[in-house]
C-alpha cells in the first residue's frame, strides 16, 4: 500500500490552449486522469441538475433535459449568467469530483483532473498543483475553428466568457503550447516524470 497522499493536479486553460492534448499524453504515459467537463454531462442528466438550472435558464431546456449548446449560447454571451450557472452547478460538481479523485487517489502517486473553469468555478484550492495550459489566442481560435466548425464570432464570445488572466502562485506550473505536439510531448512527460519521482 501507497504511504504518501497522491497529489492532485488541475489541467485548466482557455479554450483552444490544448488542456485534451495534455491529458491525452498524460493517458499514454501511464498517468491517471480525470475530466470534469465529463463529469459535468453526467451531473446534467440527474434531476436536480436539471431542476436548478431548468429554473434559472428555462431557454436551455429542450424534451425535459439540459441542452448544451442552448445553455452555451446563453452563458457565454453574458458574463452574469455565466456568474449564475457556476453558482449553481459548483456545489454538485465539487461534491462528485471529490468522489472520484479519492477513489482514484488510493491507486496512484498522482490524479490529473481537466478542468476548463478550475478558476471561474473557484475550485482551485481543491488541488496541490494547477497546470496552466497557455496559447496564443489567434492559435487558439484557429485549432477551435479546425475541430468544432465554430465561426470566429462564436470563438470569441466564449473565450471573452473565460478568464482572460489567471492567477499566479507558487503552485501554479505555466505550460506554453504555441509550438509542435513534439515540443508539448517532452515538456509534460519532463513534468511528470519529475513529480511521480522517476527524475
Amino acid at each position: 500500500m501507497r504511504q504518501n497522499r497522491a497529489k492532485i493536479v488541475a489541467i485548466t486553460g482557455g479554450i483552444g490552449s490544448g488542456k485534451s492534448t495534455v491529458t491525452s499524453i498524460l493517458i499514454s504515459l501511464g498517468a491517471a486522469t480525470l475530466d470534469a467537463d465529463k463529469i459535468n454531462r453526467e451531473l446534467m442528466e440527474k434531476p436536480e441538475y436539471i431542476s436548478r438550472v431548468g429554473e434559472a435558464f428555462p431557454a436551455a431546456i429542450l424534451n425535459g433535459k439540459v441542452d448544451r449548446k442552448l445553455l452555451g449560447n446563453i452563458v457565454f454571451s453574458d458574463p452574469s449568467s455565466l456568474e449564475l450557472l457556476n453558482r449553481i452547478v459548483r456545489p454538485m460538481l465539487q461534491s462528485m469530483l471529490s468522489e472520484r479523485i479519492a477513489e482514484a487517489a488510493r491507486y496512484n502517486d498522482a490524479v490529473f483532473v481537466e478542468c476548463p473553469l478550475l478558476f471561474e468555478w473557484g475550485i482551485q484550492s481543491a488541488f496541490d498543483i494547477v497546470w496552466l495550459v497557455i496559447a496564443e489566442r489567434q492559435t487558439r481560435t484557429d485549432r477551435v475553428i479546425d475541430r468544432d466548425g465554430r465561426s470566429k464570432e462564436q470563438v470569441d464570445s466564449i473565450m471573452n466568457g473565460q478568464s482572460a488572466s489567471y492567477p499566479t502562485s507558487d503552485n501554479v506550473i505555466v505550460i506554453e503550447n504555441n509550438g509542435t505536439i513534439e515540443d508539448l510531448e517532452r515538456r509534460v512527460t519532463e513534468l511528470y516524470e519529475r513529480m511521480i519521482g522517476r527524475k
